[in-house]
């Protein structure tokens, strides 16, 4: 069984359960998205990875990606990187997606609702491998917000460089001017992909004014 179409980046999505039913009844993806939400019940992501596993095991994309989403928040990278690769390999299309974000922040959560009193192992970024993921997305995707996600993290590993590839600042800003120009990203990340921009061009004027003190420009000779 292939996914249902089901989006999950970022997970705001709510699959709804009756409240005079046994929460734990229905579908195993309901359920296990019921709990790793908290949509009616309490919050719980050890229930929610025994009935996500279960939709898992009839392979359902949405579920891996629940369950690499949950291992990315418990710091736990392998286990993430297991999920995410299952979903990939059944075809969720915002797989790739979470892959390059699990590459671009390492073991700890990329998802803004991560709790940092959580144990992490090391930090295992790996840049390349992120942007090999953004930009199989650019090249193949045709659903525009994905795409628009995928230029928008491309642009941010771009302006920092490091971790497997070099800072390029002429081809971030590019990317975040695209994702920008999309209007199809959510306005915390749009506020995020512009306040990038801003730091590219101050970073560029500094390097241009301490250019410029290098080879003697501006310096008065008496």
């Amino acid at each position: 069984m292939k996914h249902s179409g089901y989006m999950l980046y970022p997970t705001n999505g709510k699959l709804q359960i009756n409240a005079d039913t046994n929460p734990d009844a229905g579908p195993p993806l309901q359920v296990g998205n019921n709990y790793y939400q908290g949509n009616g019940v309490q919050q719980d992501w050890v229930k929610a990875k025994v009935f996500l596993k279960q939709a898992g095991d009839v392979d359902h994309g949405s579920a891996h990606i629940m369950l690499g989403k949950i291992y990315s928040k418990e710091g736990k990278f392998d286990q993430a990187l297991e999920h995410f690769s299952k979903a990939a390999q059944l075809g969720h299309p915002y797989a790739d997606l979470n892959l390059g974000r699990l590459y671009e922040s390492g073991a700890r959560s990329p998802y803004r609702d991560t709790d940092e009193t959580l144990t992490t192992e090391y930090p295992r970024k790996d840049f390349s491998k992120a942007a090999k993921y953004y930009e199989k997305i650019i090249q193949t995707s045709t659903n525009i917000k994905l795409v628009a996600l995928a230029r928008y993290h491309l642009g941010v590993i771009g302006s920092k460089g490091g971790h497997g590839i070099e800072k390029n600042f002429e081809k971030a800003n590019q990317e975040l001017h695209l994702a920008l120009d999309s209007r199809e990203l959510a306005p915390t990340i749009e506020q995020g992909a512009k306040k990038q921009l801003e730091r590219n061009q101050s970073f560029a004027s500094q390097n241009t004014a301490s250019s410029s003190n290098d080879n003697g420009e501006g310096c008065t000779v008496s």
